[in-house]
């Protein structure tokens, strides 16, 4: 079945009804038409490397950012409901006059008060790199202060993101670690855990007990957020690019080559997502759990972004894009997701699935 929408085909894949999700128990979704609502541009043209939707679904946050851990200096925050600009946050250094700053990763605390953007910093003119995370207010665009360490060649922020109760913040780095800190207070670092890799992505288990982290060094790993030890390590043939919890944490999803979902109490891989073949085209660079369980959008470096059903790892819905989609994110109803893209686009389609009840 086709669907032809503002010159885009989405593939749709409407799948049998009756098995249940183990996720929400409710029978996957099935997809009616899929329309792109409107195009988004990023605040440079180098790309959009993350984008973050708030708790009320309300705005929508842009870092900007290629391929690389080189990204534009300032975060775009539009309205939803206009889709128009509201908000531009720019890095600022104290005291000084000159500096730069690329943000490559974004996120808004669950509580809706706090907006992270994570990247690396020069101060001065010639002034050592540091990966660095400054904080806002996610309403006001009043800027609150950062976080910088590292002072070493290398040292960026790949990916930032709030406990569920927002009272802590964990970033990863381009230096093989990531970190915890204290989400109010400046330079508090809880705990620290290293990869053998860049570590490319982080996420916190719905109730706050669990770090996720994923690597360059082909793992994703599960950490104890109340010691900082290691529970479980998920090992894959290829780095990993992407982890997330799904809303009852009890699945993890990865992406790299292919994307998985696994069992996070036993370390179990029940489902592998990817099927077709594995190359650098192919790379899942991106994945979110929709919050009422019953979808994962994968975004991915050949040119898609698609829904699955995590309970059986069947295909729901495939949408192309014209350039390889960095990340995707879903609102908070399900009704529409954002996929950013390397033209420096965020392209925002409407979902239309339902879930039975």
């Amino acid at each position: 079945m086709l669907v032809k929408e503002t010159n885009v085909t989405a593939w749709l894949l409407l799948p049998e009804r009756g098995e249940l999700s183990r996720t929400d128990r409710r029978p996957p979704a099935a997809f009616g038409a899929v329309n792109q609502i409107t195009t988004v541009h990023a605040s440079n043209k180098a790309g959009a490397a993350a984008v973050t939707v708030s708790p009320h679904g309300r705005s929508l946050a842009i870092a900007p950012g290629g391929a690389s851990a080189c990204g534009g200096n300032a975060v775009k925050v539009v309205d939803t409901a206009t889709w128009q600009k509201r908000l531009v946050l720019r890095p600022r250094w104290a005291g000084l006059s000159t500096g730069l700053a690329d943000i490559n990763a974004v996120a808004i605390s669950p509580n809706g008060l706090f907006l992270a953007g994570g990247g690396r910093e020069w101060r001065g003119r010639n002034g050592t790199p540091r990966a660095m995370v400054q904080v806002w207010n996610a309403r006001t665009g009043h800027r609150y202060g950062q976080i910088a360490f590292g002072n070493i060649l290398g040292a960026s922020v790949l990916a930032t993101a709030y406990s569920p109760d927002s009272h802590r913040l964990a970033t990863s780095s381009l230096n093989s670690t990531a970190q915890v800190w204290l989400a109010n207070s400046h330079n508090s670092r809880v705990f620290e855990v290293a990869h053998g890799d860049a570590v490319s992505a982080v996420a916190f288990s719905p109730d706050g007990r669990w770090l996720a982290t994923a690597s360059y060094d082909k793992t994703a790993r599960l950490w104890d957020t109340r010691t900082g030890q290691q529970r479980l390590m998920l090992t894959h043939q290829h780095g990993v690019y992407a982890v997330a919890f799904s809303p009852d944490g009890r699945w993890l999803a990865t992406g790299g080559t292919p994307a998985y979902v696994w069992d996070t109490h036993t370390g179990e891989k029940l489902h592998q997502l990817w099927t077709e073949p594995q190359s650098l085209n192919n790379l899942v660079l991106s994945v979110a759990f929709s919050p009422h369980g019953g979808w994962l959008a994968t975004a991915g470096g050949d040119c898609t972004v698609r829904i699955w059903d995590p309970g059986t790892g069947a295909q729901l819905l495939k949408i192309p894009h014209s350039t390889p989609v960095r990340a995707v994110t879903l609102s908070p109803d399900s009704r529409w997701l954002a996929a950013s893209s390397e033209e420096g686009k965020v392209h925002i389609w409407q979902l239309n699935g339902q879930v039975g009840t």
